[in-house]
């Protein structure tokens, strides 16, 4: 009797598993471990020919196929093993049944447009995988305009807290800051101090769940990182662009909220994967850092914001 894939899965799931194995990478990587036994990353990309970005965004749709054992080599499941004997056998009526499955062609293409331009693994990919000083000039770049703006502009970026007009002054008594200095010179800083913030904790918070620290990954990750902040520096764009042309009232605050939101998440979403790439995680767990970590900066500002509001 053939060992079916479909065993040990709920009916819910059977979509999921179906749509894993609809692409012909996915399948390849089920073969490749299936006949050859673990394999590494290196091992997996090189038999692929595929970017770094395309193998991790696959291995990930094979979640509860391929699972990676403590040697970071990956390896079949006990599913991932039903489903190789039954490719070995029924390979055809695989391919009839995850066709079935599959999404049509214009939501594909619209989820796929969505995920690389909220997580673009892919983009990020090409960067790491092309001459070392690409991925250096553009991190450069992208901080140096950012300081820039934010010192011609007088705009201050903190965290997930934007202001125009601090006029050279930080007072935290909470967090024991009293900075006075040139206005252009704070909030230059401030864009390098939010990039710094959202790049370390949640890079620390990584090597602690893996119980490794490596500073060449952390300087290849920070590189990435400092891609990423490219949406805050579109928003200071914006922002004080918005400013400059007198916008008030409720729908212009209501507006930049919304642009606020939409490319802070792109932001994360940029350093997540990164943080992705850096650490050899999933994206799931990566996503899930740079989240908790951007929601406790913000849950501290507003606490330090409301108090400072009663004060007054």
């Amino acid at each position: 009797m053939r060992c079916r894939p479909t065993e040990g899965w709920d009916e819910d799931e059977l979509p999921r598993l179906h749509q894993a194995l609809s692409h012909p990478h996915r399948r390849k990587i089920i073969h490749l471990l299936g006949s050859r036994g673990p394999m590494s990353f290196s091992e997996l990309k090189r038999s692929l020919g595929i970017s770094i970005g395309a193998l991790y965004y696959n291995l990930d749709q094979l979640s509860g196929l391929v699972a990676q054992a403590s040697d970071k080599r990956y390896l079949l499941t006990e599913k991932g093993v039903a489903a190789y004997n039954f490719m070995r056998g029924e390979g055809d009526l695989l391919e009839e049944a995850g066709s079935r499955f599959s999404l049509p062609p214009q939501a594909s293409r619209l989820f796929n447009a969505v995920r690389s331009l909220f997580f673009p693994r892919e983009l990020l990919s090409s960067l790491y995988a092309g001459p070392s000083f690409k991925l250096k000039a553009a991190a450069a770049a992208v901080l140096a305009l950012g300081a820039l703006a934010c010192a011609l502009t007088g705009t201050d970026v903190f965290l997930t807290y934007v202001r125009v007009g601090f006029k050279g002054r930080l007072i935290l008594p909470e967090l024991g800051i009293y900075l006075e200095a040139d206005p252009r010179l704070l909030s230059a800083s401030s864009f390098i101090a939010t990039w710094l913030t959202l790049s370390l904790f949640p890079y620390a918070v990584a090597s602690l769940l893996k119980w490794e620290w490596g500073w060449r990954k952390l300087a290849s990750f920070l590189e990435g990182s400092a891609v990423g902040m490219l949406p805050a520096l579109a928003y200071v764009v914006i922002y004080s662009a918005a400013l400059r042309a007198g916008a008030q009232g409720y729908l212009a605050v209501a507006a930049l909220g919304v642009v606020f939101a939409v490319l802070w998440a792109m932001m994360i979403g940029f350093i997540a994967a990164s943080l992705s790439m850096a650490k050899r995680i999933s994206a799931s767990r990566a996503l899930l850092i740079m989240v908790v970590v951007a929601y406790l900066c913000m849950a501290s500002q507003q606490g330090i914001l409301v108090k400072w509001i009663l004060q007054r």
